[in-house]
């Protein structure tokens, strides 16, 4: 066995020492990791490449940067952290596993740039001013709801020399934009990006269905004639008809597997979708039958299904100025009376996430204020779609009434297909850049490692 894989080996049972998932994030790294992550607007992986500067210092040297020691702690740390994140995942990463050591080679490659980009933006003289870790320090306080002189404190108590941790940061992030600050991109590339993404914006027209399918082919235990199946479809009917849910009835009745398992809802079917394995009687009912109602049986393929359409998404072809992807809320009112009542408190002022905290009936949001995250346009439902294209950011909706339900929407952001497409390859031009940056400057420090 080589000194590497000797070195190697022992990082490895380092690790198996780590905590458990569950406890992980409760140890006082974890914590400083989060902690400054969160105020600087970076990655905890990212972060845990300066921190390891000061948790578990050791004596023994993995090799050099430069004139830097590249210590085994440090690697270690980003190790730990890589391999705690699998794990919070649901993840086992084996020890002695090929992943295993990916993940230690992977934490070695980020602190060597780490300190490569240190030692570039110690020779641009992009040192930050006392001002700027000032204010960076006070932010990461504030969002923490402690004085920056507590935060220190129990930074310190833990090894962490916050201003030094926070000083280094800012000259990677300086340097970041000074490597990247020249990159642009075309409208042309822009345009040209689109046509090749087609299949990502574009949409083929849609509906949302519900569907039962019996089928009369069964076992030589169990077969069931046409006529049967027949006469099973149309009670079925009869009871949905009657009021009976149609997920109750998918459930113990379907014999389609994919929608038995999720109560018969298939979700939005494009057309042609399922021609070949059910016919065409499949595509004609789906696609016309009115929203709500429920089909008499349909002859398919092998039996006989019954549909409900729940919604409809026209065909759609992008463009790079229409609205994309959207950052709102949403509020859920059961009652049209209560619904008039919150627009009235929200055109006088009133704050819509706390409104919403304090009126929603939807118990999955009303907690967060009513907040939907961002979504595409592609997986809205067309009602929601057809409330906030027309808002500007901060506006919040008229009514809309839908399942009995009576939703307010208010949006927050909004990206258009083309800012969508300018930012991706954008930060794909960035990363190139950087990791060009990061090549020539391996050409340029000497780097050992054993």
């Amino acid at each position: 066995m080589s000194k590497k894989q000797r070195m190697r080996k022992q990082a490895e049972l380092a690790a198996k020492k780590t905590s458990h998932p569950k406890t992980a994030a409760k140890t006082g790294y974890e914590r400083t990791l989060r902690i400054l992550a969160i105020g600087l607007g970076i990655g905890v992986v990212a972060l845990a490449v300066v921190l390891g500067l000061w948790f578990a210092q050791r004596s023994d040297v993995l090799g050099f940067v430069g004139q830097d020691r590249l210590n085994r702690s440090e690697v270690q740390s980003i190790f730990d952290s890589l391999i705690q994140q699998q794990q919070t995942q649901g993840v086992e990463i084996l020890p002695d596993s090929q992943e295993w050591n990916l993940y230690w080679d992977s934490a070695l490659e980020t602190v060597i740039q780490q300190k490569l980009a240190l030692e570039a933006a110690n020779q641009r003289s992009l040192t930050p001013t006392s001002g700027e870790i000032l204010s960076t320090i006070d932010q990461i306080a504030k969002n923490y709801n402690q004085t920056v002189d507590d935060l220190r404190k129990s930074l310190s108590e833990q090894g962490v020399d916050l201003d030094q941790a926070v000083s280094d940061q800012l000259m990677q992030q300086k340097l970041y934009e000074e490597v990247t600050g020249t990159v642009t991109v075309t409208a042309i590339e822009i345009a040209d990006t689109l046509e090749s993404q087609r299949p990502t914006f574009d949409q083929e027209e849609q509906v949302g269905l519900n569907f039962l399918f019996l089928s009369s082919i069964r076992d030589a235990n169990g077969n069931r004639s046409p006529e049967d199946t027949l006469k099973l479809a149309n009670d079925l009917v009869v009871q949905l008809k009657s009021g009976a849910p149609f997920a109750d009835i998918a459930g113990n009745y379907s014999e389609n597997p994919q929608s038995k398992e999720k109560k018969g809802d298939l979700g939005y079917v494009n057309r042609g979708a399922y021609t070949g394995s059910l016919g065409e009687n499949f595509e004609k009912v789906a696609f016309s039958i009115p929203i709500g109602q429920i089909s008499e049986p349909v002859e398919l393929t092998n039996g006989y299904g019954i549909m409900q359409a729940y919604g409809r998404k026209e065909a759609y072809q992008a463009k790079l100025e229409d609205r994309w992807n959207f950052t709102f809320q949403q509020m859920q009112l059961d009652a049209e009376t209560a619904a008039f009542d919150a627009i009235a408190k929200l055109d006088a002022g009133q704050d819509f996430s706390e409104l919403a905290k304090t009126t929603s009936t939807d118990t999955t949001t009303a907690a967060q204020g009513g907040s939907m995250g961002t979504k595409d346009r592609k997986t809205l439902t067309s009602w929601q779609l057809s409330a906030l294209i027309p808002l500007e950011m901060g506006s919040h909706s008229g009514i809309v009434k839908e399942d009995g339900k009576f939703y307010i929407l208010q949006l927050s952001t909004v990206e258009t297909v083309g800012d969508k497409i300018e930012n991706q390859l954008l930060q794909n031009k960035q990363r190139d850049a950087w990791s060009a940056f990061i090549e020539e400057m391996k050409l340029k420090v000497r780097i050992v490692t054993v």
